[in-house]
């Protein structure tokens, strides 16, 4: 593992935003990297302070999950550690979407372990809640729309509730996809 811009400790995600920039959750070193390609790639950190986890809008605290809507680039990323979603702009500032930050939960305006995040075409946004059985599916201002899945209620032989959701993707087509426990 490094905690320096040549390497990684524990990448969980990747993703690319219009610019074809590469976004990659560092989660052990509690950051974001960016990296760009030119001759080779070079990579710098985006967000969060190398190897302190934190909980104020310029910390990360064991974040997993990076989604970005095209072609607006905003970036989502799932803060585990705080039960948060953080929804940032390529220049790399950060602000509150959703969760409260510190406390976890499972009414519709917390999570207890958020892990993944995707974006579909018209700018929602879908939170794979891990430990509370669901995706949510908010509006591009953060604004609370639906569930999927049973929340605290694990699978069960039915096509309502889901076992510990972990990935979370968004098709063209509006499809949505996750992978479970």
């Amino acid at each position: 593992p490094k905690a320096d811009d040549t390497g990684f400790n524990e990448p969980s995600q990747i993703a690319f935003d219009s610019s074809d920039r590469l976004y990659v959750m560092d989660r052990a070193n509690q950051r974001i990297q960016r990296c760009e390609f030119a001759v080779s790639w070079t990579c710098s950190t985006f967000f969060g302070v190398t190897g302190i986890p934190g909980s104020d809008l310029s910390h990360l605290n064991y974040a997993y999950g990076i989604g970005i809507a095209q072609p607006a680039n905003d970036i989502y990323v799932t803060d585990g550690g705080n039960f948060r979603i953080l929804k940032c702009n390529t220049s790399g500032s950060c602000s509150h979407f959703a969760g409260v930050t510190g406390q976890p939960g499972e009414d519709n305006n917390h999570f207890a372990w958020p892990a993944d995040v995707a974006v579909d075409p018209s700018g929602n946004v879908y939170v794979s809640d891990w430990s509370n059985h669901r995706v949510q599916k908010f509006s591009s201002a953060g604004t609370y729309l639906s569930t999927i899945g049973v929340t605290q209620v694990p699978y069960v032989a039915d096509s309502t509730r889901i076992n510990s959701p972990w990935g979370v993707a968004v098709a063209g087509d509006g499809s949505i996809y996750m992978t479970e426990n």
